[in-house]
């Protein structure tokens, strides 16, 4: 008599901080979505949104479900800081996983500070999808980063980056070695890409339409952007600046275009990116520090092609003088740009050949493919 045998799944618990807009959410969304559900049964445990971010999950409809821990944020706070904690080992204990992938640095500590509690098999992966060796903090303060990760790091399975540069930072600053860590390119589920057919050569916007998107904070460098849009001022005169996003410093850096005479158009937060990114010639990242900013996929996705500072693991993403450019200062950013608008087929067999790239190398289902083997390989039957 046959008798029919149910295989166990592989349990996956994965925890970020906060579940606010921006590449990290993306890359989980695909996870949750893609990662095999005949192999894999996951679990997804988020943190609160502070107040100047927006949940993904108002914004986007999810087809799978979220379990909240409300003092899991990005503000430090012991007693809050605590009570996430517990709250963690408690799922440890009802979920039973076999892995923990933590994602973000504050959920990497979390997660792997609760290991110390749980008394079961345990296997810890967690992903940088940036970090915060530069940047950030004054050089006291990142000295007690570097040794908190190095820790963390010792308990470790496997740790990943999501760029090549990023991995480098970290095993330079001795975090753990390199074969502990593993490299998985950000993966997307793209939308509004015609079928995720290559489009032809899209027709360019006049005036020539250039954006800053993401958080207006200290790190992106926004005063970098104004100093770019002063220089062009009377260079070129058929073009606009756009401003896509939110932060500490957006009334600072309303101001100061004010002060300078520059006109800009602030659109606050944008739901829709894929729909701004039709509508936007290029794209300006000024940052001083980047993980592998997921902007530049979705921008190329749409056509859209990126100027960057080669920060970070912006180099994976943004092939320089085929799909983008990667900029020095504000010197180079306004010559490129200069070129690009008086070059017109240029610009638009660059914009094809980011499409083009973008399409082919960071899908959502290549970066869940990624994930099944890294888990796979730390499960032994």
């Amino acid at each position: 008599m046959d008798q029919e045998f149910e295989v166990k799944r592989i349990r996956v618990l994965r925890v970020m901080a906060r579940f606010n807009l921006g590449g990290p959410a993306l890359q989980i969304t695909s996870l949750m979505t893609h990662l095999n559900q005949n192999l894999f049964e996951q679990k997804l445990v988020v943190g609160q949104c502070a107040e100047d971010e927006i949940d993904y999950s108002e914004v986007k409809k999810l087809g799978f479900e979220i379990q909240r821990n409300k003092y899991l944020g990005r503000r430090v706070n012991i007693l809050s800081d605590f009570r996430a904690l517990m709250g963690i080992v408690r799922i440890y204990y009802q979920f039973k996983p076999d892995i923990v992938h933590s994602h973000t640095a504050k959920a990497g500590v979390i997660c792997r500070v609760a290991r110390l509690f749980y008394f079961r098999k345990l296997n810890l992966v967690h992903t940088y999808h940036g970090h915060l060796l530069f940047g950030y903090f004054n050089k006291s303060k990142t000295n007690l980063v570097i040794l908190l990760e190095r820790l963390l790091a010792t308990y470790t399975k496997r740790l990943v980056t999501v760029g090549s540069r990023v991995k480098k930072d970290l095993v330079a600053a001795g975090i753990a070695g390199s074969s502990k860590f593993i490299v998985i390119p950000p993966g997307i589920d793209f939308e509004d890409t015609s079928s995720k057919q290559i489009r032809q050569i899209r027709k360019l916007h006049s005036p020539l339409r250039i954006g800053f998107v993401g958080r207006v904070t200290q790190i992106k460098r926004p005063d970098k952007f104004l100093a770019i849009a002063e220089a062009l001022k009377s260079k070129v005169a058929n073009i606009e600046f756009y401003v896509a996003g939110d932060g500490v410093l957006l009334e600072d850096m309303k101001a100061a275009a004010q002060r300078k005479s520059l006109h800009i158009n602030f659109l606050g937060w944008v739901g829709n990116v894929e729909k701004l990114f039709q509508e936007l010639d290029l794209i300006i990242l000024t940052s001083d520090n980047e993980g592998t900013p997921i902007s530049i996929i979705q921008a190329a996705a749409q056509g859209c092609i990126a100027l960057s500072t080669d920060v970070g693991s912006v180099e994976d993403v943004l092939q320089h003088g085929e799909t983008g450019f990667l900029c020095n200062d504000t010197h180079e950013f306004a010559e490129r740009i200069e070129k690009l608008h008086k070059e017109h087929e240029l610009l638009q067999r660059m914009q094809q050949s980011a499409q083009e790239f973008a399409l082919k190398n960071f899908t959502g289902v290549s970066l869940a493919q990624n994930h099944e083997k890294l888990y796979l390989s730390m499960i032994h039957f």
